[in-house]
């Protein structure tokens, strides 16, 4: 977490606009929105999370009960269209 954190900021100054995705598991039932608030602090205006489980993670925390990506300045109309597919995703 703290290596996204570096990486994030050090590619704000030289790249302002560009969009950075970052992948994350999701094992436990630990709330990942601690991760994505801390990634605000980072100074990039536009966030986008979008995270799909698989299974409940309190039930099996040590499986992959499934993912997150943390968008970092989308491109325009990305939530839309993530909005479809995750309701596709959930019916697989």
């Amino acid at each position: 977490e703290a290596l996204c954190l570096d990486v994030c900021w050090a590619l704000r100054a030289p790249i302002p606009s560009g969009t950075v995705l970052i992948w994350y598991p999701i094992k436990s039932g630990r709330d990942s929105s601690q991760f994505v608030e801390r990634m605000k602090h980072v100074g990039v205006s536009k966030l986008l999370a979008c995270e799909v489980l698989l299974r409940d993670p309190k039930a099996e925390p040590e499986r992959l009960n499934g993912s997150g990506l943390l968008i970092l300045n989308p491109p325009y109309l990305l939530k839309e269209d993530l909005d479809t597919y995750s309701k596709w995703l959930a019916g697989a």
